[in-house]
């Protein structure tokens, strides 16, 4: 069987496992972009990195369901009961998620059906002049931006699945394991939410500077919401998940359960 501490040590672990990389891809992306690229290619990467670094704690949170803990003994049991992402997800958090990528698309798109033919600047022309300014996210930098967020997405939802369909902890009740597989949902949920909200701040804010110095009227507004965006993921990171219970007390209910079922077949024969 699989123990509960166990279990709860293990989801732990792959939490901690995978914050931890994440700070350490992090703290090493920027230098190595700018040690390894040149040019505009640069600018395309340094936009990529939170992306880059929510791959990678997804990367080390499926390599930890992937490795979650089976049933062992020489009577194993196994749960019958099919999850589904939908039961285990938090549904504010997962609606977040896919809201910020629908808010990168947008901005993607707007940027791109804005900026100059080069896809990179953005120009506005008078009467006697014609001026430029870059960088700017239209399509040279949206795209790649837009498909890292896919990739996030992406991710976010196979890890999902993963948990969802890990192998269940034997010996409690039903609804413990269902509540650790929701306070997994939920720290993934919460952390893949910032390199979305990241990107989406980034370019919000990279569009309005562009705007700005052409003397656009009202995009100032633009940085103010990349920057709440920026400071509600952060909000968002620091939400504590909902812990499952005494297991000790949920293995009881689930034998308190399974003993008192024959006085109810009996109770229902007597009648």
């Amino acid at each position: 069987m699989i123990q509960t501490a166990a279990a709860r040590r293990h989801a732990g672990l792959v939490t901690v496992a995978a914050l931890v990389a994440a700070v350490l891809a992090a703290l090493s992306a920027l230098p190595l972009v700018r040690g390894t690229t040149s040019g505009l290619v640069t600018g395309v990467v340094l936009g990529m990195v939170p992306a880059l670094v929510g791959a990678v704690f997804l990367a080390v949170h499926a390599v930890g369901e992937l490795t979650w803990p089976r049933p062992t003994g020489t009577v194993r049991a196994a749960s019958l009961s099919r999850r589904t992402v939908r039961d285990i997800a938090p549904r504010g958090l997962r609606v977040l998620v896919w809201s910020l990528t629908v808010a990168v698309a947008a901005a993607v798109v707007v940027g791109g059906l804005t900026a100059a033919p080069d896809g990179r600047s953005m120009s506005r022309a008078t009467e006697t002049t014609m001026s430029a300014v870059s960088p700017y996210p239209g399509w040279f930098y949206g795209v790649p931006l837009l498909i890292a967020a896919i990739v996030v997405l992406a991710g976010t939802e196979a890890v999902l699945r993963l948990v969802a369909q890990r192998a269940a902890v034997v010996g409690v009740d039903t609804s413990w394991d269902l509540a650790l597989r929701r306070l997994s949902a939920h720290r993934i949920l919460r952390a893949a939410q910032v390199p979305l909200a990241l990107t989406l701040s980034g370019v919000l804010v990279l569009g309005s500077s562009a705007a700005a110095r052409l003397d656009h009227p009202g995009v100032g507004v633009l940085a103010g919401v990349g920057a709440l965006v920026s400071l509600g993921s952060v909000l968002v990171l620091c939400l504590p998940g909902r812990a499952p219970g005494d297991p000790e007390h949920a293995g009881r209910t689930a034998s308190a359960q399974a003993a008192d079922a024959p006085l109810h077949a009996t109770a229902e024969v007597t009648r």
